[in-house]
């Protein structure tokens, strides 16, 4: 059989004889969909980060260094 999915029946799933000459069908790439075309009111499902700067980053980072330099001296 055949597992397929269309658009007349809802995007329900259902598995097809193979022998039917009168089904039409189409293939896809496994796993292929139709995004939704209003993506914004789609609930977020991870928590909102704010990373900091890479020069934020970079510039404490130099500070921890010069602090142990000044005490290895």
């Amino acid at each position: 059989g055949i597992q397929m999915c269309s658009e007349e029946n809802g995007g329900a799933w259902r598995i097809l004889d193979c022998g039917s000459p009168d089904i039409e069908v189409h293939t896809y790439p496994f796993g292929w969909y139709q995004k939704p075309i209003a993506q914004n009111n789609a609930p977020s499902f991870c928590p909102l980060v704010v990373l900091p700067s890479l020069t934020e980053k970079v510039r404490k980072v130099r500070e921890v260094r010069g602090t142990q330099l000044k005490r290895m001296e």
